[in-house]
């Protein structure tokens, strides 16, 4: 019993609050005392006495750590597959005792997905007889709560007191792994090699895929430098779905699949391990869905780079140390770069829209044509393997010369108007029918338009019935047809009158040359400066 509670089994409520208040001020007066008087070191040393008590002799005298950071040489180098190995190994780690998991689904799961919450809790595991403990420490905790966010000087947490050691601040993100020394050689030379290999099987055989932003500022996407948020890539596109020729399509899928399995030829040829897409062709032609296909196809990561969003050639260099391998980078509508068009055309040619060839001024002067260059094809270019590079036009002749080199881009893709093979693989997809009699009309029509997949497609999806779509498909390219001929009309009209106009301005300009003439006081037949006896100087004549 409680003294002064009179008998009674239960201290009353205000007691309970007395006694909390009473405890919680004991508490704080004592991290205050400890947090300003005693050293730090001393402090690290007591919450690891401590720990070690609760949660066994992880550090005890004859154990070793061993720090595993996220980024080579900081957090502006390039990403640890050790790190990413062991991230992606440990989530299999799942056990009973586990004092925290991570659920997560996205829309097209149909399961729930759940891992481990590494920076929570010690995970262990044993290989080969020999006991091992993980944890991640330092970075943000993002499973932390909103109080997270607030500045928290080392040595306190919330105000209660706190390691120093694991303290947020400016700390890198990084696994440490305990085990006793003895095991070093097998946990270095077996234990290690197998997480890797482990690892690698379990990403092949996840199909979940990853699209990225690139050129961002943000400084708390914990995907490395440049590199900012990232949301599954779940497009459906697919070879099998794609509207190009048959002969395209599998020109493209060999060249996919010699890549990836030419690591040692690159190594012996003495080239990097990366490889450059140029798909250039109309607007609706399907350049993005060919990029989404490309991904399925390989099970790469997209990284989605907006040059505009980038301001310097470090910064760019910044987006490129922050890329994984096995990834595909992707730039689209390159030639909007003003720097990155033909430098041969001069700053008074204009294109078809009236815009300049070149700007006189670019918006990022400290991104450079060069720089680009390096990123591709440069030095840089070596930092990582099996690394994709995939950019798109719609006017491949306003590129500059040096971007279109192999060894930058390497391949040329042409994506042009839909032709017979790629209606048939549409009606297909989206009606699920092979014949119809409609067919031989449309395929006439569409010989005699340029007429782009997307709007096809877009025909295709008025409704579900076969004739109804075919038949607007029908009325929709002969209307197309009629448009581009009247548009053709016009162009021609404009052209003539352009000509007319033209050719009455040359005669309006010969016919006011003699008059210049006799009042510059020359003669407009012989050209003499001597008028005859009794004519005026402004009105000479032989």
């Amino acid at each position: 019993m409680f003294p002064g509670m009179g008998g009674s089994s239960f201290p009353s409520t205000s007691m309970m609050f007395q006694y909390y208040a009473s405890f919680t001020g004991l508490m704080m007066m004592i991290t205050t005392a400890i947090n300003t008087y005693v050293p730090d070191q001393v402090r690290i040393y007591i919450v690891k006495f401590v720990r070690n008590i609760f949660y066994g002799r992880k550090n005890a005298p004859n154990t070793l750590t061993v720090a595993i950071k996220e980024f080579q040489g900081g957090a502006g180098g390039v990403h640890n597959q050790v790190f990413e190995a062991a991230e992606t190994y440990l989530n299999t780690k799942i056990s009973p005792t586990m004092k925290g998991l991570e659920l997560s689904k996205s829309a097209k799961d149909k399961k729930v997905n759940i891992s481990v919450n590494k920076r929570s809790q010690y995970i262990e595991d044993e290989f080969e007889c020999v006991k091992l403990s993980w944890r991640m420490v330092g970075g943000t905790n993002n499973s932390s709560s909103a109080s997270s966010n607030r500045m928290i000087r080392p040595g306190y947490s919330d105000g209660f007191f706190q390691d120093p050691s694991e303290s947020n601040e400016e700390s890198p993100t990084r696994f440490e792994l305990i085990f006793d020394e003895k095991h070093y050689e097998k946990v270095v030379e077996s234990y290690i090699p197998y997480i890797l290999k482990k690892a690698k099987e379990l990403n092949d055989a996840n199909t979940t895929l990853k699209l990225w932003s690139s050129g961002g500022s943000d400084p708390y996407s914990g995907r490395g430098p440049g590199v900012g948020g990232g949301v599954n890539l779940q497009h459906p596109s697919t070879f099998q779905t794609l509207a190009l020729d048959p002969e395209l399509k599998k020109e493209i899928i060999d060249d996919l699949d010699r890549f990836v399995r030419r690591r040692d030829f690159y190594t012996k040829v003495g080239k990097a391990w990366k490889r450059g897409y140029l798909l250039y062709g109309p607007p609706g032609t399907g350049k993005s869905s060919l990029v989404a296909a490309m991904a399925n196809y390989l099970n790469f990561d997209v990284y989605d780079l907006e040059l505009t969003n980038i301001r310097s050639n470090s910064q760019l260099r910044s987006v490129l140390l922050g890329t994984k391998n096995r990834s595909i980078l992707l730039i689209e509508d390159i030639d909007c770069s003003a720097e990155m068009r033909d430098r041969s055309k001069s700053e008074d040619q204009f294109d078809e829209y009236g815009r300049p060839y070149r700007a006189k001024q670019s918006r990022n002067p400290d991104l450079t044509l060069s720089g680009l260059l390096n990123f591709i094809d440069g030095i840089w270019s070596s930092c990582g393997d099996e690394r994709i590079i995939v950019f798109t036009t719609n006017h491949k002749d306003k590129l500059d010369p040096a971007l279109l080199r192999p060894g930058r881009m390497d391949k040329h893709i042409h994506l042009s108007y839909i032709t017979t093979p790629g209606f048939r693989i549409l009606a297909s997809n989206y009606l699920s029918i092979e014949e119809h009699h409609l067919f031989g009309e449309i395929e006439e029509l569409l010989q005699a338009s340029q007429t782009t997949p997307a709007e096809v497609a877009e025909e295709l999806m008025v409704s579900d019935d076969a004739n109804v779509s075919l038949t607007g498909l029908v009325q929709f390219l002969k209307r197309k047809i009629v448009e581009a001929k009247q548009l053709k009309e016009e162009e021609a009209q404009k052209a003539l009158e352009k000509a007319l106009e033209e050719e009455k301005d040359q005669k309006e300009t010969k016919d006011e040359e003699p008059k210049k003439t006799q009042k510059s006081g020359m003669c407009s037949k012989c050209g003499s400066t001597k008028p005859p006896p009794g004519v005026l100087p402004f009105a000479l004549e032989c």
